[in-house]
């Protein structure tokens, strides 16, 4: 994320642009995170109320730079900006006495630790521990994935007695999955459309789109009724706190939205030149990451690598 750099006539000048629906694309360093705040801070200066934005990022330290460099470029309103993570703003939507009656679930995450008792308890029901792992693993994928929404998606008997007792366990904990979170948001989102759409914030900015279930992705998508902007590149996935991530969601979103505006930025604001040209080096022979080479003005420093070699 190219979050300490100066903002150039250059960049700004892609950055306000506004559209409803807007993909920016680009290798790693090139400013695609500055070019979202860029078109906060636009909305904001054509008087879009800035309680009315979302933006969503990755990790929680992503959310306290982002949170930075939106006061650097639009001083004193952007505060009123909501940014933080996709699970944050999930949690936030299910934990109104609405959201809660709907879905009889209560929106908090289950740890770690709370988790390994929840296995024990499962094992009660006689499966095999591998047969047990995987049956968990592919209702895991199945939220993450949409793949609940076939009526048919559990095929065996043991399957629907497994996932049957472990939304019980669930219940009884007042907790959920990790990996059930964005799906049942997105259930409560479609059978609530009217109210969610009068209480939410219309303009949804997010970055590293790529990180992001296929839930998750179409969740935020449904939030971002008057603007919907993402920033990614599926090459460039990093750990998060999502379970299953889907980085063809931005091929989905191109074919979902044919009109919207994309934007691929390749001027490198980042990296020294040495290090760019070391990473389009070990790349530029493969065409399906094309879109990850970096250009670097002759301005940007030289940079050095030094290669360790372990004993």
């Amino acid at each position: 994320m190219a979050l300490e750099t100066e903002i150039d006539d250059s960049i700004t000048s892609v950055g306000r642009t506004i559209c409803n629906r807007v993909l920016i694309t680009g290798g790693p360093g090139v400013g695609k995170t500055l070019t979202l705040a860029q078109n906060i801070s636009a909305l904001i200066d054509d008087g879009v109320d800035p309680g009315e934005i979302r933006a969503v990022v990755s990790t929680s330290s992503a959310a306290q730079s982002f949170e930075s460099l939106l006061e650097r470029i639009c001083p004193g309103r952007s505060r009123e900006v909501w940014v933080g993570t996709a699970r944050n703003l999930f949690i936030e939507i299910l934990s109104t006495d609405e959201a809660i009656e709907k879905t009889g679930r209560i929106p908090r995450i289950l740890s770690d630790s709370e988790t390994k008792f929840l296995l024990e308890d499962m094992k009660t029901l006689g499966e095999p521990n591998k047969r047990l792992s995987e049956m968990l693993k592919f209702f895991y994928r199945q939220w993450t994935e949409l793949g609940d929404e076939d009526p048919n998606w559990l095929v065996s008997v043991e399957e629907k007695l497994v996932v049957d007792a472990l939304q019980r366990h669930l219940i009884s904990r007042h907790a959920m999955l990790e990996p059930e979170l964005a799906n049942i948001t997105l259930s409560y989102i479609c059978s609530r459309c009217e109210t969610v759409s009068a209480s939410a914030k219309p303009y949804v900015f997010v970055d590293d789109y790529q990180n992001l279930s296929k839930a998750s992705q179409v969740a935020l998508g449904l939030l971002g009724r008057k603007c919907f902007t993402l920033a990614g590149n599926r090459n460039e996935q990093i750990q998060t706190i999502e379970s299953y991530p889907y980085p063809q969601g931005l091929d989905v979103f191109r074919a979902q939205y044919p009109d919207a505006q994309e934007v691929h930025l390749s001027t490198g604001i980042r990296s020294a030149r040495c290090i760019a040209a070391a990473g389009n080096a070990l790349i530029q022979n493969d065409d399906r990451r094309a879109d990850t080479l970096v250009m670097v003005h002759d301005t940007m420093p030289s940079g050095s690598i030094k290669v360790v070699k372990w004993n």
